[in-house]
């Protein structure tokens, strides 16, 4: 692991994520020399101190720290910056900056098995996902 790129997740029991294991198999299959682990952690502030500590070039972000991690970042861009929650910080040269692709990511889930156009959504869940999921639907409410 050594010169290796390290990555990871912070959240709170996150033991049974499976995170690392896709990462880790994806950066072997296509020979990226870079490493995926966990931080399992009651604070969200000393897990964003390991990950500033190690060099950590990127990180995703799970319960109940994506709104918390807003204040250990520089910078906000794209939805993550109208909805205030963060799933995914990349390390930009020292400058923490972060992301949310939940909503996109669950757009294009639900879009491979129905047509939104029209269909009512019940979102369970008030977190940092369902804020997501709930302003992509806003979004795509907007332009139908």
């Amino acid at each position: 692991m050594s010169g290796s790129k390290l990555y990871g997740l912070i959240g709170r029991n996150v033991e049974n994520s499976l995170s690392p294991v896709i990462h880790n198999a994806l950066f072997k299959r296509y020979g990226i020399d870079a490493f995926y682990t966990m931080i399992s952690s009651d604070s969200i502030e000393d897990a964003m101190k390991k990950v500033k500590e190690l060099n950590f070039r990127g990180i995703n972000i799970t319960m109940p720290y994506k709104e918390q991690v807003i204040s250990y970042l520089d910078e906000l861009r794209g939805d993550a910056e109208i909805i205030r929650v963060v799933n995914t910080v990349k390390n930009e040269d020292g400058r923490f900056v972060g992301h949310n692709t939940d909503g996109i990511g669950a757009l294009k889930a639900l879009k491979r098995f129905t047509n939104l156009i029209g269909k009512k959504v019940l979102i369970l869940g008030g977190g940092g996902a369902g804020k997501s999921i709930a302003y992509s639907l806003s979004k795509l409410a907007e332009v139908t």
